[in-house]
């Protein structure tokens, strides 16, 4: 499990970096004075990875989570940077089989491409809401609860909100995203998710 959540983690990295430059790029090429662009975000996500502890007990984890925030894109361009802020809410159930509910603020910090639609020369609300693909690194701050310290949350994912309308047009529920991710605490514990995405 964690050989092969790191090996996509460098894959998403390898992606990320052309997509970066790319971005850079296309604002380069756009038109100086573009208005800056907010809209929202929501998503839901099922998550399931392992736990290791301090000693390399290995625990299967697994949760249901809700993201609610914004996605700000300083340039509303077809290809752009962005910056998402947000509040998560998880229920999962901790290593002893307890149930717990964490609330998390959120950030990501990515590229967005905005330019698959038609008229790619100017950017609206709602290209922006939905944007083509979103390719970026996320962190949050997990707290305490009952015996668990907080812990910091470090990862990477991609989304596009595309892939659930083509789905829903052939009449079939495809997920619009994914995201793997690494929690370490302050113990020495490890834990690797990988999380599917439903949502903008």
């Amino acid at each position: 499990m964690r050989h092969s959540i790191m090996a996509s983690l460098a894959l998403l990295a390898g992606v990320s970096v052309p997509a970066v430059a790319h971005a850079q790029s296309a604002i380069d090429d756009f038109e100086l004075g573009a208005p800056a662009l907010i809209t929202p975000s929501f998503n839901v996500s099922f998550g399931f990875g392992a736990h290791y502890d301090a000693d390399e007990v290995v625990r299967n984890v697994s949760g249901l989570s809700l993201y609610a925030g914004a996605n700000l894109y300083p340039v509303a361009a077809p290809m752009t940077p962005f910056l998402g802020l947000g509040v998560e809410a998880e229920w999962t159930q901790i290593f002893d089989g307890r149930d717990a509910t964490y609330i998390m603020p959120t950030a990501k910090l990515g590229v967005a491409w905005l330019g698959c639609y038609e008229d790619d020369d100017v950017i609206d609300f709602v290209e922006g809401m939905f944007p083509c693909l979103t390719v970026y690194g996320l962190g949050a701050i997990r707290p305490p609860s009952f015996e668990r310290d907080a812990s910091l949350r470090l990862g990477m994912g991609f989304n596009s909100p595309l892939i659930t309308l083509g789905g829903a047009a052939a009449e079939i529920i495809l997920p619009s995203g994914l995201e793997l991710y690494v929690e370490v605490e302050p113990d020495g514990s490890t834990a690797y998710f990988t999380r599917i995405q439903l949502g903008f």
